[in-house]
Parts: structure tokens; C-alpha cells; sequence
């Protein structure tokens, strides 16, 4: 993905962030996890009217922040135990393999955020509301960023970033890599 000067300045307070003791182990935290998903498993599919609609006038109105926009693909998993797919739409793409993913709710369609990402890990379903999901970010081969995005009141916001450095292929990258389910598009089925 091409930085702009607002995503540069951006990355540079992560950075900074970053560098407050304990606060990039926060979002490392290894917990139980459903599937990895990552832009192979957005299946080729004609995209509900709203939604198509909802992405096209977002590019329009903000330009494409990536290599490619993607409109015709979504991966459909059921994240909150409702029995309906939601749809995670990877808009916004990168070369690297990182985009922009629009989160809509399987029953209403309604858009519960973005997530920036190049792999996603779905929590269990909870009893009530929606689960965490946490995302990898890869900046180059050996560095990367960790996440956790939890909903609040209808609408997915992110944590903090955690930073991953990997020099080596088998230091923290390969570890939280290793320790994530396999990117095997499991769970990725198309819905109600």
C-alpha cells in the first residue's frame, strides 16, 4: 500500500507507541482462535447491492489508498454464533498482501468497520455481541504489526499495535506466525 503523509505520520506515533514498556506484548496475547484467513480465501461473488454500493462510494470519496480495489470478492464466516455469514471485504488491497477490509453484518448488512490486515484470526462466538478479532500487518519481510479489534456498541475500532521483528525468519514474526491456525480458508463458507 502506497503512505500518505497522514499514514506516515501515523506510523511514526506507533512507532512511538511502541516503545512504552509492556504495551506491544498487549496485543500478542495468544488465545483460542476459529480459522486465518488472508486475501486467497475472498471468494469471487456478487456482492449485496448495499454493500457494493456502500465500497464504491467510500473509493470515490477517499481515493484508492492501495495497488488494486477489489469489489467483487468477500470472504463469508459466521462470527457471531447467529447463523448468518458475515461478509469481510478486502476493498483496498496492497502489493504486499495487506488491505483494507470492510466488515458487514451477515442478517443487516450493516457495516461494523474496517480492518487493516493481512491475516485475520476470528475469536470463538460469544454468548452476546460480536468477538475480538485479531490481524497481522506485514511491513516487509521482517517487520510486522499485531492488532486486536474489538465491538463496542455495533462498530469494530482497533487496540494498539503491536510491533514483530523477525532479521532472522525465526524470532518473533515465525513464532506468532507458528502459533496462529494455518491460513487454510477454513470456515469460510457463503452464507445465508
Amino acid at each position: 500500500m502506497q503512505a500518505g503523509r497522514g499514514t506516515f505520520r501515523i506510523l511514526i506515533a506507533i512507532e512511538a507507541l511502541m516503545l512504552v514498556p509492556g504495551l506491544a506484548g498487549s496485543a500478542q496475547r495468544a488465545g483460542p482462535f476459529t480459522a486465518g484467513f488472508d486475501f486467497d480465501c475472498a471468494e469471487t461473488q456478487r456482492l449485496p447491492l448495499s454493500i457494493q454500493g456502500f465500497l464504491e462510494d467510500r473509493i470515490q470519496r477517499q481515493g484508492r489508498l492501495g495497488a488494486a480495489n477489489w469489489l467483487d470478492r468477500a470472504i463469508r464466516t459466521d462470527l457471531n454464533g447467529d447463523g448468518a455469514g458475515e461478509y469481510l471485504v478486502p476493498y483496498d488491497c496492497g502489493a504486499t498482501g495487506n488491505c483494507i477490509w470492510a466488515l458487514f453484518d451477515g442478517h443487516s448488512l450493516q457495516h461494523l468497520g474496517d480492518l487493516e490486515a493481512a491475516s485475520i484470526y476470528p475469536t470463538p462466538p460469544r454468548r452476546k455481541g460480536w468477538p475480538p478479532l485479531e490481524v497481522f500487518l506485514r511491513s516487509g519481510m521482517t517487520e510486522g504489526w499485531v492488532a486486536t479489534y474489538s465491538c463496542h456498541r455495533g462498530s469494530y475500532s482497533r487496540g494498539s499495535w503491536g510491533r514483530l521483528t523477525d532479521p532472522t525468519g525465526t524470532g518473533q514474526i515465525h513464532h506468532y506466525l507458528s502459533s496462529r491456525p494455518a491460513i487454510e480458508c477454513a470456515g469460510s463458507h457463503p452464507g445465508p
